[in-house]
């Protein structure tokens, strides 16, 4: 049973709004990138040849009215977060948002 959830979460962590639904799987279109071709691209993006950690996930979202299969990337270098959508049906780079980085 697919399920939607949306959280908005305080700078501080908490947990403001929590809604859940289920719903069909939107329609997207095929995934011409793997993770490793994300992880370069994103690195190529943000400017980051080398980052000291990196992540990447794919999700389902929406992006100017159609649903995409997109990679979220996060890298992380010289203190800096950087996190970098890219559409995985066309390899082009959605954003990058830059925000500090403060190790726990």
């Amino acid at each position: 049973m697919p399920a939607r959830v949306e959280l908005l979460l305080r700078s501080d962590g908490r947990l403001v709004h929590l809604t859940a639904d289920t719903t069909p799987d939107p329609d997207l279109p095929p995934v011409v990138m793997t993770e490793a071709d994300a992880l370069a691209a994103a690195r190529r993006h943000a400017g980051v040849p080398a980052p000291e950690e990196s992540t990447a996930g794919l999700v389902a979202e929406e992006v100017d009215g159609e649903w995409r299969p997109v990679w979220s990337v996060e890298l992380i270098a010289s203190g800096t977060r950087r996190l970098v959508r890219i559409d995985a049906a066309d390899a082009e780079p959605i954003t990058v948002v830059e925000r500090p980085h403060h190790t726990p």
